[in-house]
């Protein structure tokens, strides 16, 4: 993935984040260094109002709750999912009340299997064991039916699974489910792996047959079925990280892979790279032997749809990965025993008294300096090892040196468009294995995005007639060019480099063509770049939001809910609230105001309850105290301050648990949009061809499937 220059990068062509095993470490060095990603904007405001303060969540939550309703009429599409997450909000919120009966009755008659699968975990994670309702779903035909029984050997009945299990195979019916589109050929066959492991049985292979028949006349479901079997878990759908599974054995997969001949090359291509990720050696090995002998034949090694380049060339990509497979860090060093001694030490300054320790405590301070820069004098080192790396590839492909630099987020690495730059994790740094067949395709992914910036500046030199030492004229024409297709100018030092290495040569016919290409595609996704910059914020907004509503800080303001529903329907787009979160509202409503009428009426000799004086028909009535009228929310929340009222804690926690499971859903669906939007343009198409070879071929390098002579 490329990114703007003003864009930090929050992930690359893998974007799972990555895991920080120096966690007090790294933040030590970071706060040195400078390198830590500093978000210091408070989520929630100081204001006056109660509703100003639940509202003002919006405000760094990407516009949360103080977003304007739009109010034109939501698609269909549109529709079917508020009702799919109305039923998701729902699901949980009814596991949170112990009403699982309903949960299980949500299970069996939904259309979505995401929401089956989810009431399956509820019942699952009960406190009470609920294999009776688990049972009854695994027994019916519906979606929950085979996930049911996945939940059967999950919570330990594994010989009641195996009963249904093999009724149901011999009856035919799980079979008719899958041509009725209730459950996946790939389900059967995991669920059968599954019991092959704990049982000692064969039913995988017993069973494959029938449930093969079950998907053979239809080509999608087929694709389907043998995509998930070699780990591709969408296998209709983009591409994302591979998810080998581990109950489905080995015959299974190779058969899978025998099968997927059938396929044409592009869908037969995308087969193989899953199985190539396997954890099996046989699996992965048969896979990568199959992708280099298509990757190297004339119908493989240019993809659909794309321009020859320079990486497509097998020998010059092959090469390119054996450097980087063979890079080693130049010395050991144990970040444990540093990050051990941070942590006593950090221990130790907690348990001062400062007003009779404070020379121990500046001899502790000073040797936590002193482990960060040496830390940090670590790192700067690898860094420069990496960078020879990088420079040794750049020069290969006739490209200045992309400079390396660290980097903070969930990306591995990342190019900087226009700048001829590459953020590297800063985490990456702090391990000591040699580093990820990820973050080696990554790098050359992203060193592929440099070689398209490149060429684009060349296509421009071209056109503009520049002529290296006789250029000055030339050079604001080229950058307002560049900042035309790209949206800012690009860096003059990298600019000269590149036209320096360009030595006046023109492009070539097909280079022209595909630097034309990646141009429209710069000006087609500009408006993705600012899309997912957008959706970035408001992703690490809606993650501090949870954070700051579990805290328990704002439980009070919370309440606010109640007395005005606004604060809810700006939640939601097309101002289409589902069904259970009004109802959840509307039930709160009704509990607070018998709350604050026992709590009231025993405090008051004089408390009547009378009409507000709005006009809104779901607006809370008003406590008459003494002749004065009260807002129910303000005295609850006066009541809050000064003692604990177990009846309105319950209330609140109900409030919290809705709109972090509003907020998480909202999460989600943004991150799926991100992941697309990040893939989208031609540019992509590309950078990632190269990162799946390579992930391929440098995996097969350091495994000694495959040497370079």
């Amino acid at each position: 993935m490329s990114y703007p220059a003003d864009m930090p990068p929050q992930s690359g062509p893998h974007p799972q984040a990555q895991p920080n095993p120096h966690g007090g470490l790294a933040k030590l060095v970071g706060s040195v260094t400078g390198n830590n990603l500093n978000i210091s904007r408070s989520v929630w405001k100081k204001v006056d109002m109660a509703y100003r303060q639940i509202k003002s969540m919006g405000d760094s939550a990407g516009t949360i709750f103080n977003s304007k309703a739009i109010n034109k009429a939501p698609t269909a599409e549109q529709l079917t999912a508020r009702a799919r997450q109305s039923d998701k909000i729902l699901v949980r919120l009814l596991a949170l009340q112990g009403r699982y009966p309903e949960v299980a009755r949500i299970a069996a008659g939904t259309d979505c299997e995401e929401i089956a699968n989810l009431a399956i975990m509820r019942l699952m994670e009960a406190d009470q064991d609920q294999v009776d309702l688990i049972e009854d779903l695994a027994r019916g035909n519906n979606r929950a039916t085979a996930l049911a029984l996945f939940g059967l050997l999950n919570t330990g009945y594994i010989n009641l699974a195996e009963e249904i299990f093999v009724q149901r195979m011999h009856d035919g019916g799980l079979c008719a489910m899958v041509q009725r589109g209730l459950t996946t050929a790939f389900t059967l066959i995991a669920l059968a792996g599954r019991l092959d492991q704990s049982l000692g049985k064969n039913y995988s292979r017993v069973y494959f047959d029938p449930v093969f028949a079950a998907v053979s006349q239809n080509p999608r479901e087929l694709q389907r079925f043998l995509g998930e079997l070699l780990g591709d878990p969408d296998p209709l759908g983009g591409r994302c990280v591979s998810s080998p599974c581990q109950s489905v054995p080995q015959e299974i997969k190779l058969m899978a892979i025998s099968l997927s001949n059938a396929f044409d090359g592009p869908v037969r291509e995308r087969c193989l790279c899953y199985a190539a990720a396997d954890t099996d050696e046989v699996v992965a090995r048969l896979a990568t032997t199959l992708l280099i002998d298509y990757w190297g034949s004339a119908d493989g090694c240019l993809p659909p749809g794309l321009q020859p380049f320079a990486m497509l060339n097998m020998t010059l990509l092959f090469h390119l990965c054996n450097m980087s497979a063979s890079f080693k860090w130049p010395a050991p060093v144990d970040f444990d025993f540093y990050d051990r001694e941070v942590d006593v030490l950090n221990q130790e300054l907690e348990r001062l008294d400062l007003r009779y320790d404070e020379p121990r405590q500046k001899a502790i301070q000073l040797r936590l300096e002193g482990i960060a820069r040496e830390v940090e004098g670590i790192i700067e080192r690898r860094m420069r090892s990496l960078q020879n790396l990088v420079n040794g590839i750049s020069t290969m492909l006739n490209l200045p040196n992309a400079q390396l630099e660290v980097g903070e987020g969930s990306f591995m690495a990342a190019y900087i468009i226009g700048r001829g730059r590459i953020k590297v994790a800063h985490s990456l740094f702090l391990d000591d294995e040699p580093l990820s067949v990820d973050l080696m395709s990554t790098l050359l992914h992203e060193i592929g995005h440099m070689e398209q910036d490149v060429l684009v500046m060349r296509l421009m030199a071209d056109d503009l007639g520049l002529v290296f030492g006789q250029h000055s004229r030339h050079l604001r024409p080229l950058m307002e060019r560049y900042a035309d297709a790209i949206g800012y100018a690009p860096d003059p030092m990298f600019l000269l480099a590149v036209l320096r290495l360009r030595n006046d040569t023109p492009l070539s016919t097909a280079d022209r063509y595909r630097a034309e290409r990646l141009i429209d595609a710069s000006y087609e996704t500009e408006q993705g770049h600012q899309t997912a910059r957008l959706m970035e914020t408001r992703i690490q907004h809606l993650e501090k939001s949870q954070e700051t509503l579990l805290s328990g800080a704002f439980d009070s303001q919370l309440l606010t809910c109640l007395a005005d529903r606004r604060t809810i329907e700006s939640l939601f787009r097309q101002g289409q609230i589902p069904a259970v979160v009004l109802e959840e509202i509307a039930d709160c409503q009704l509990e607070f105001v018998e709350v604050m009428h026992a709590f009231l009426t025993r405090r008051y000799e004089d408390v009547v309850f009378v009409r507000p004086s709005t006009k809104n028909p779901d607006a809370l009535p008003m406590a008459l105290i003494g002749g004065r009228r009260h807002q129910l929310v303000d005295l609850a929340q006066r009541t809050m301050r000064g003692a604990s009222l177990e009846p309105l804690l319950w209330i609140v926690e109900r409030l919290k648990h809705l709109l972090v499971e509003v907020l998480k859903e909202e999460q989600k669906i943004l991150r799926l949009r991100l992941t697309d939007i990040r893939r989208a343009g031609y540019h992509e198409e590309e950078a990632y061809v190269i990162s799946d070879r390579a992930e391929v071929i440098v995996r097969a390098l350091r495994q000694g499937w495959y040497r370079v002579t």
